[in-house]
C-alpha cells in the first residue's frame, strides 16, 4: 500500500507541474481557471492554486487516493 501512497503523491505533483496554472491566485472564469487544487510544490505561502477543472479533478482524486492509502497504512500498524 506504500507504493500506492507514493504514486498518488507523485501524481499530485505532476498535475501541478504540468497543468496550466496562472501566476496569480485569482480565478479567471473566462479561461476556465476556476477550480482550486492542492499546491504541493509551493513557491509561496499559498496552499491552493487555481487551474482548469480537469486538472483540479485529477489533483483531488489523487489526494483522496493518498488519504485512503495513508489510512490503510496506519491501520496496518
Amino acid at each position: 500500500m506504500g507504493w500506492v501512497a507514493l504514486a498518488a503523491l507523485v501524481g499530485m505533483m505532476l498535475v501541478e507541474v504540468i497543468s496550466d496554472r496562472p501566476q496569480s491566485f485569482v480565478a479567471i472564469p473566462s479561461e476556465g481557471r476556476v477550480c482550486q487544487a492542492l499546491y504541493l510544490v509551493r513557491a509561496s505561502s499559498h496552499w491552493f492554486y487555481y487551474t482548469t477543472s480537469g486538472a483540479c479533478t485529477l489533483s483531488w482524486s489523487f489526494a483522496v487516493v493518498l488519504l485512503i492509502a495513508c489510512l490503510m497504512l496506519a491501520a496496518d500498524r
